[in-house]
Formats: C-alpha cells, structure tokens, sequence
C-alpha cells in the first residue's frame, strides 16, 4: 500500500506506505534508482515476515489510515511524513528529510500523487488530496 507524490514522471517521484514485512517505508525515485530515505516497523509481528510460513504482515480485514505530507523546507530540503491510523489515531510512524545528500537533489518541483498497491486486493475510502 504506497502513496505516490511529487510524481513527475515514472522515474521521479516519492513515496511512502505498508509493506507486508510489517514494515513502513519512505522511498525517493530519482532518474529511475531507488534511495530509501526511512524504514521501520509499524505492523504487528514486525521481524517475524517469511516468504513462506508468514508471507503477510498487513493487518487484513480493518481498515488502515495513510498519510503522507510533503514540504519544501526554506534550505531546499524536502521533510516526506507518513502517519498512519490503525484505530487509535493519527500517528507519524516516519519522517525523512531529503536533503540530496544521497540519491540526488530532493523533488522540489510540483507533481501528481497516486496510490500503488502490490498484488493484493484492497479498497480505498476517502482518498483526497490537499494542497497547502
């Protein structure tokens, strides 16, 4: 479950979501190469992930809240957050600042935004966009 932003083209954009290794992450894809820019556990059984005997960490049949916020700091650095609601409210599980010191010069540039999921059935309510 990933929420594309400052999508500029299939090769430039960030993104950030659920992983099935329970897992949460904050990528940034510059001229088609991958950097990941944060990482780190947010579902139960987080460590456990097998592609055999636990091939899914995703909380199945509840709802789950993503969100990601993006902003251009004053320096040029762009701060990529992702909350996520599992019930209780929400909470920022990630937060990475992209200051091109790897991968490339941070997306400062406007884009589009999307939604990716990986071979999985899932329904999305209330998906909306907001510009600040």
């Amino acid at each position: 479950m990933l929420l594309f932003n400052r999508y500029q083209d299939g090769q430039t954009l960030y993104y950030g979501g659920g992983r099935v290794d329970g897992a949460a992450v904050i990528k940034k894809k510059l001229a088609g190469v991958f950097t990941t820019l944060a990482y780190g556990g947010i579902f139960p059984g987080y460590g456990t992930y097998n592609v055999t005997n636990n091939p899914n960490l995703i909380p199945e049949n509840q709802w789950i809240g993503l969100r990601t916020m993006v902003m251009t700091n004053s320096d040029g650095s762009v701060d990529v957050q992702l909350l996520v609601d599992q019930g209780g409210g929400w909470n920022v599980v990630l937060d990475a600042v992209d200051t091109g010191a790897s991968g490339g010069a941070p997306i400062t540039a406007d884009g589009y935004a999307g939604i990716r999921t990986d071979f999985m059935d899932v329904d999305f309510e209330s998906y909306s966009i907001t510009k600040r």
